[in-house]
């Protein structure tokens, strides 16, 4: 897994690739720096933190599209596919390259709030949370894109397609305003989510009896809570939507706001999205 992740790492070097993420990071970074801190004498870094993750939305496409997708177009996944080392070693060691990357950025750019603490008194708690809260986005961000990746051959399709993913996470809680709260809206919500699970559970297993039996008690039980009650589901869809709301839960990072469900709700969705790349490539393996 490591000797991958090296491989992956010198590659995004070798290729300028690297060197073009870090230099917009910091020319970005920079200038958010001087118009929030220093422009206005303040020294609450966590606000230039908060801003600067409108970067993801177009760096880290960039530094996830080739994972797989250039493996696919040039037919050389086949060796990884024949190649003594499972399919969740080779996700994470191309996952551990691109986020290397990443906290390389994050590391140069920790000097920036260093520069001008012998001037003021700093929020370091207030910091650190945001930095944590930083580096968990991009994971996850980073593991959206490395899944994305093994989904097409094409490294300007799967740019893109994560660009628009990460846009709509960004707006996602704008979206959730105005979607319908009322009780049938609720239960439409919930069968979707189930049908999309079934399937989920059938694409793991390859058993579409599995698939159908788990969709169909589920949607069962749905169906008999609402006869039993239908209140329950009034609102329902947008709280739970408000739950899994990313950006919600990370900004309370950079309010300075250190939740443990909100660490371990990022590492789960990271888990769920490098599951789902390693779910695909398998399934290739298997054809």
């Amino acid at each position: 897994m490591m000797t991958i992740a090296k491989k992956e790492l010198r590659g995004y070097f070798n290729s300028m690739m690297g060197f073009v993420y870090l230099a917009i990071t910091l020319i970005l970074m920079g200038v958010m720096f001087g118009l929030i801190c220093v422009y206005s004498s303040s020294g609450n870094f966590q606000n230039v933190l908060s801003s600067a993750t409108i970067i993801f939305l177009f760096l880290i496409p960039i530094i996830t599209m080739r994972l797989f997708a250039e493996e696919s177009r040039q037919k050389t996944d086949q060796m990884l596919f024949t190649a003594p080392v499972s399919i969740v070693r080779v996700v994470l060691g191309k996952y551990l390259a691109a986020m290397a990357l990443v906290m390389i950025g994050v590391i140069i750019t920790a000097f920036l709030p260093i520069m001008v603490s012998p001037y003021g008194t700093m929020p370091t708690r207030e910091i650190i949370s945001g930095y944590i809260g930083y580096i968990l986005l991009a994971a996850c961000f980073t593991a959206v894109g490395t899944f994305v990746s093994t989904l097409t051959d094409n490294q300007i399709v799967s740019a893109i397609v994560s660009i628009f993913i990460f846009f709509v996470f960004m707006i996602f809680d704008s979206i959730v305003s105005i979607i319908p709260s009322t009780v049938t809206a609720s239960v439409i919500f919930l069968i979707i989510v189930v049908l999309g699970l079934g399937w989920l559970v059938y694409s793991s297993t390859r058993n579409l009896y599995a698939g159908l039996i788990f969709a169909g008690v589920c949607i069962v039980a749905v169906l008999v809570c609402y006869l039993i009650n239908n209140l329950i589901f009034d609102g329902l869809t947008v709280k739970v939507l408000n739950w899994f709301s990313i950006m919600s839960r990370n900004t309370n990072f950079f309010n300075g706001v250190f939740n443990l469900s909100d660490i371990v709700y990022h590492i789960t969705f990271a888990a769920a999205f490098l599951y789902l790349a390693v779910n695909v490539l398998q399934k290739r393996r298997w054809k």
